[in-house]
């Protein structure tokens, strides 16, 4: 599958799916109008590709400095596409919340019910 690479916009997400190199990326920021719009299609090519993976490591990283209620349903069921393909995977979400405790404290909620797959917060200063 041809990797999806979408540039950062001011309600927008970079995106970076690379799915030789089983790695996956969000980075900026997301509160864009249509939320489904954007999401639905990375999330309905993300659940197809992995469907058809077993004993891969897969990666999927997450660098947002800010999303909306309507952005966290969409991130949440990113979320739960990951932790499908972790029961065939070795899925790893990185959380890197860039120092930031209220979006580390939100990372954290968003990933609490994963169950197959591994969670990593960064970006906190011990």
């Amino acid at each position: 599958m041809e990797a999806i690479k979408l540039a950062r916009t001011d309600s927008t997400p970079e995106v970076n799916f690379d799915f030789i190199e089983m790695t996956f990326s969000l980075q900026g920021m997301s509160f864009m109008e249509d939320v489904t719009s954007f999401y639905g299609p990375l999330r309905e090519k993300l659940s197809s590709f992995l469907q058809s993976t077993s004993d891969e490591e897969i990666q999927f990283s997450f660098v947002l400095s800010y999303f909306n209620s309507s952005s966290t349903r969409a991130l949440l069921q990113l979320l739960q596409v990951l932790d499908e393909a972790g029961e065939r995977n070795s899925v790893t979400v990185v959380w890197d919340c860039g120092g930031d405790e209220d979006i580390a404290e939100e990372a954290e909620e968003l990933c609490e019910d994963l169950e197959n797959a591994k969670f990593e917060l960064t970006g906190l200063d011990d």
